[in-house]
């Protein structure tokens, strides 16, 4: 991906982003990490992501519901670590 590319694509992000409220966008590029790839995406106005979250196993709440509306929407694997670690 070419410099120029990969900016129109950040902006498009960016702005579908805040559309959606949304704190933050992941990208996971499937190239080696570089110097060179790691300029490039600052160039784009992008920046390694200094911790480690896995978007792909967190959930959206709504905190304005009852307590027992959000966990009923949980899976139940989920409801039930909730429960656990609120013991522990």
């Amino acid at each position: 991906m070419h410099n120029a590319q990969l900016s129109i694509l950040a902006n498009l992000l960016r702005e579908i982003a805040h559309e959606q409220h949304a704190s933050f966008v992941r990208l996971c590029p499937l190239e080696p990490s570089s110097q060179a790839s790691l300029e490039m995406y600052q160039q784009a106005g992008l920046r390694y992501a200094p911790l480690h979250a896995h978007t792909e196993e967190s959930n959206i709440l709504d905190l304005t519901s009852d307590t027992d509306v959000l966990l009923k929407h949980m899976r139940e694997t989920t409801r039930y670590m909730i429960k656990r670690a609120a013991k522990e």
